[in-house]
């Protein structure tokens, strides 16, 4: 089973949550592994499977040794569906280009591979909204045109990454959610991925998810990048997310404070409608489960 966790769909929130209850894993006989494992640098099962290089040894080993004696797999891992926009890729390339490039050369290293996907979507305005706002956190103070600029919005869709997902042999399944009905979607979620029952033991409220960078925040960040350049055209990645991450305790998410808005009422309203009939689409798959509250 893989979990790929889409960008900014509460991933780690529930990767979080999972770990803190080993024992209901162990109790379902399942194996879980998440990034702090999969990127764990003295195990490298990214690398190891070949998922972000080429690697000498056979998945299917790896997978072996991953499951060991536990009836069920399940990988939480959000850079499988690597970035939703690459930036060797044209901005007409589809939302998520190389979501099923990792599952292909799977599919080429161990062919009689089969796995049940898992992925949570999210309406598109807030979504890029959030996208925007992780920007400033990854150290890219850039005005939102220039954002906006990567890509085509009007005509992404949640359609091709799940098609492309789909169309591949070794898939077998496809399970999606919502973002909106996220944490009260939780316990099917899990009862899906992990097993029947398991929805229930795990807590959701035991971590506050991320708030997001205030709109007081993203106008100073934005007036760093105005008064320095450097940092929009080349930005020093380690040195802009500490100034970020300190923007932002400065400037915290409150009642007096907003979280970052990009959008019109009327923009909100269109992209809720095109992502409502996107996923009747989708929902129309026959490899495809969407879970609903």
């Amino acid at each position: 089973t893989l979990h790929l966790g889409a960008h900014k769909t509460a991933s780690t929130h529930l990767q979080h949550a999972l770990r803190l209850h080993n024992d209901v894993l162990i109790a379902q006989n399942v194996a879980f592994y998440s990034p702090p494992l999969m990127r764990a640098e003295n195990i490298d099962y990214m690398g190891r499977l070949g998922l972000i290089r080429d690697s000498d040894e056979n998945p299917r080993d790896v997978l072996a040794e991953m499951k060991q004696a536990a009836g069920k797999l399940v990988i939480s891992e959000e850079n499988i569906l690597a970035l939703a926009h690459p930036p060797s890729k044209p901005e007409n390339a589809p939302l998520y280009p190389r979501a099923d490039r990792a599952l292909k050369k799977l599919l080429k290293a161990a062919p009689d591979v089969q796995f049940d996907l898992f992925l949570c979507v999210r309406d598109y305005a807030p979504f890029y909204q959030s996208l925007y706002s992780q920007n400033f956190y990854g150290g890219l103070f850039q005005p939102l045109d220039r954002f906006m600029d990567g890509f085509h919005y009007e005509t992404l869709s949640w359609s091709d990454p799940l098609g492309a997902l789909t169309a591949l042999a070794n898939v077998r399944s496809v399970t999606i959610w919502r973002y909106e009905d996220y944490p009260a979607i939780g316990p099917k979620v899990i009862d899906a991925m992990i097993g029947d029952g398991a929805g229930a033991q795990v807590d959701l409220s035991s971590r506050v998810r991320h708030l997001g960078l205030s709109q007081l925040a993203a106008a100073e960040l934005l007036r760093i990048g105005a008064d320095q350049p450097e940092k929009i055209a080349k930005p020093r990645k380690f040195e802009n997310r500490k100034i970020a991450a300190d923007v932002a305790r400065r400037y915290p998410v409150g009642s007096d404070n907003p979280k970052i808005s990009i959008w019109t009422s009327d923009e909100l309203a269109a992209s809720t409608a095109r992502y409502h009939a996107d996923l009747d689409q989708i929902a129309a798959h026959d490899k495809v489960t969407v879970l609903s509250i």
